[in-house]
C-alpha cells in the first residue's frame, strides 16, 4: 500500500516537473516569437499563471516566500487596473516612441511579425508604442502607462483598425491625400499614415522623413517622399495619431 501511495506520489511530481519545464519553455518560446497573435498572448499568460502556481506549491512550507508569491502578483494586478488620475507626459512619451521606432531600421519585412526578427507595417507603430508606454511606466512608476502597454498588447490592431480608431488607441487627424504631394506643417513626429485601402501603415519620423515596414523593400526603411521613390508615397492616404500623443 504505502509502495503505491510513494509510486503515485512520484509521478505526480514528475508531471508537476515536465507541467513546470513545459510552461517555461512555451514562455520563452512566446517571448522571442516575432508573430503576435492570440494564441501566443494566450500561451504567453497561461504560462505565466502554471508558473505562478508551481512556484507556490514548492515554496508552500516557506510561508513568507509563499506570501510573497502569492500577493505580490495581486498587489501588482490592483495597481494596474484600479481607476488612476496619473497623467502621462505626452513629450516624454513621443521622445520615447519615435528612439523606439528608429531602432527597428533594418529589420526585416514580416507579414504578421512584431519583433526584432521580423516586423510588419502595422507591427512597426504598435511595438515601438507599446515598448514607450512600458518603458515610460516602469521609469516613472505610473500605472495608466503601463495598463495602456499591456491592452495595446492584448489587442492586436491592424493598419486598418488604426484607422478606424479602434478602441479608442488612435484619433483622425484630419490629413488627406498623398505623402509626396502633402504639407506635413501640421504634422507630429510619430503619426501614423494609413492607406485609405488599410494595407499598410507608415509612421512620419519628422524632417519629412516616414519609416516603415516595407514589404516591397523586405525591411524597415525611413525614406522622403520627396526625394525617394516608393510606392506607398504616391498611394492615398489618411493621417492618424496616437491618442496619448494628441
Amino acid at each position: 500500500m504505502h509502495a503505491n501511495c510513494y509510486t503515485y506520489k512520484m509521478k505526480v511530481k514528475k508531471l508537476e516537473i515536465l507541467i513546470f519545464i513545459g510552461a517555461i519553455i512555451v514562455l520563452v518560446a512566446a517571448i522571442i516569437n516575432p508573430i503576435n497573435n492570440f494564441f501566443i498572448r494566450s500561451s504567453f499568460l497561461a504560462s505565466l499563471i502554471i508558473l505562478w502556481i508551481q512556484l507556490t506549491k514548492y515554496f508552500w512550507k516557506y510561508k513568507r516566500i509563499s506570501y510573497s508569491i502569492v500577493i505580490l502578483p495581486i498587489i501588482i494586478v490592483v495597481w494596474l487596473f484600479v481607476p488612476s488620475k496619473t497623467t502621462i507626459d505626452k513629450n516624454e512619451l513621443a521622445s520615447l516612441y519615435l528612439k523606439h521606432l528608429t531602432s527597428y531600421e533594418g529589420v526585416k519585412y514580416l507579414w504578421g511579425g512584431e519583433g526584432r526578427a521580423g516586423i510588419d507595417c502595422s507591427g512597426l507603430p504598435r511595438k515601438a508604442y507599446r515598448e514607450a508606454l512600458f518603458n515610460y511606466g516602469f521609469k516613472n512608476l505610473n500605472p495608466r502607462a503601463l495598463k495602456l502597454s499591456i491592452e495595446q498588447w492584448w489587442f492586436d490592431t491592424s493598419a486598418h483598425a488604426l484607422s478606424q480608431g479602434y478602441r479608442g488607441f488612435t484619433t483622425p487627424v484630419g490629413l488627406t491625400g498623398k505623402l509626396k504631394d502633402m504639407n506635413y506643417s501640421q504634422l507630429e513626429a510619430g503619426d501614423i499614415a494609413v492607406t485609405k485601402s488599410g494595407v499598410h501603415a507608415l509612421v512620419y519620423a519628422g524632417n519629412s522623413q516616414w519609416i516603415q515596414a516595407d514589404p516591397g523593400s523586405h525591411k524597415v526603411v525611413t525614406l522622403n517622399p520627396k526625394i525617394d521613390a516608393n510606392a506607398w508615397f504616391r498611394t492615398p492616404i489618411s493621417i492618424h495619431r496616437w491618442s496619448q500623443l494628441d
